[in-house]
C-alpha cells in the first residue's frame, strides 16, 4: 500500500513536470512565430 502511494506520487510529478515542460515548448514555439510574422 505505501508502495501504491509513493508510486502514484512520483507518477503524477513526472506528469505535472511533462505536462509544463511539452506546454512551455508549445508556447514558444507560438511566441516564435507569432514573432516571425
Amino acid at each position: 500500500a505505501v508502495i501504491d502511494v509513493v508510486l502514484a506520487t512520483a507518477l503524477a510529478t513526472l506528469g505535472a513536470f511533462i505536462y509544463n515542460l511539452s506546454a512551455g515548448f508549445v508556447g514558444g514555439v507560438e511566441l516564435t512565430l507569432a514573432e516571425d510574422e
